[in-house]
């Protein structure tokens, strides 16, 4: 046959494998990640690329489990040989010491099924837990009909039916269309809430500290995200006497990509710029709207299947610069660019 399932002992096979990995790899279990080492020999170019065979263990567990700085490695090395697909999987620790190997095979041109047996073996190994969620089991094949008796092997065999005749669909008509081909499946979307500690320079004067929340949307390699956050005052000192103080607050709106745990974002942010004078002949306050847009880069790594720690980088381009004056003169005015920096973490909601 040209077609056939894996061979590896089947599920408890690869269970097998989860036993023998989880046990001589505690860290594993501990944080279920890895850095994966993908390898296609020559001829096994008919097999899916690294990013698919990622894509299907992440369908798997719920979340992508790999990024390029955990202790644990997974090698997965495929290639053509004798008219079948062979898999070796193995688990190598932070000492370079190999922890368990296991081989898989797929008879035929097809490499889909052992792609398939592949993300469960790399699954069961990095979250045993994960089969009790993973998408559900196919059902088993029908049970071979028994063997004839001796009585009914001499029976003549009842006459054949003769197949029924289908008439022709008729044609569709000039405003009638093909039947809309079946929509493919996608990743859903995720909900992640998350705090983060922020301190940024040149929105008021000095250094200031903060703090924000953040809801995300996340789909796949990509999300949508609402921040809102505020930063403690600051002050500047006037010329002659007093000081000037500021505060902000901001909502954020951001589009982020990700690569592994590296995540980019583009962000726009809006709010009030609150100033206050302080021991000077005449005090007011005074709120004007403060805006800017910028980049983000940080990094989000995985701890478990729903949470995530963070730290990121930013700078926001201020849309128009603002200037705090005491009797005409700047005690302080914003630079075009203001740097910021967070640390936080997050938790998947849904």
């Amino acid at each position: 046959m040209s077609r056939g399932r894996p061979t590896s002992r089947g599920l408890g096979g690869s269970l097998a494998l989860a036993l023998a990995l989880a046990l001589a790899s505690p860290p594993a279990l501990a944080a279920p990640s890895a850095r994966l080492v993908y390898v296609r020999e020559p001829g096994a170019e008919g097999c899916v690329d690294e990013g698919g065979l990622r894509r299907a263990v992440a369908a798997r567990l719920g979340y992508d489990p790999f990024f390029p700085w955990a202790k644990v490695t997974v090698v997965v090395a495929v290639r053509r040989d004798g008219g079948a697909y062979h898999a070796e999987v193995s688990l190598v620790d932070e000492a370079s010491v190999s922890r368990g190997r296991r081989t898989l095979s797929q008879q035929g041109d097809d490499c889909g099924p052992l792609v398939s047996a592949l993300a469960l073996s790399v699954s069961l190994a990095l979250d045993p837990l994960s089969l009790t969620r993973g998408p559900a089991a196919r059902e088993d094949p029908a049970p071979a009909p028994p063997p004839p008796s001796d009585a009914q092997v001499h029976e003549e065999p009842p006459p054949a039916r003769p197949a029924p005749t289908r008439e022709p669909a008729p044609a569709p008509g000039p405003g009638e269309g093909a039947a809309p081909p079946a929509a493919s499946p996608s990743s859903p979307w995720h909900g992640w809430a998350a705090l983060a500690a922020l301190g940024s320079h040149g929105v008021t004067p000095g250094v200031a500290f903060g703090g924000l929340v953040r809801m995300k949307l996340e789909r796949g390699s990509f999300a949508l995200a609402l921040e809102a956050g505020a930063e403690a005052p600051t002050s500047a000192a006037a010329p002659v006497q007093g000081s000037v103080q500021a505060w902000s607050a901001a909502a954020t709106l951001l589009g982020c990509g990700r690569l592994s745990v590296l995540v980019g974002c583009g962000l726009v942010t809006v709010g009030p710029l609150v100033t206050s004078g302080v021991g000077l002949a005449v005090s007011r306050s005074e709120t004007v709207a403060y805006g800017a847009a910028g980049p983000r880069l940080g990094l989000e790594i995985p701890v478990g299947a729903r949470l995530r720690l963070e730290v990121f980088g930013q700078v926001a381009f201020a849309l128009a610069p603002r200037a705090l004056q005491v009797d005409g003169r700047d005690v302080f005015r914003q630079p075009l660019a203001a740097p910021g920096v967070g640390l936080g973490g997050s938790g998947r909601i849904f």
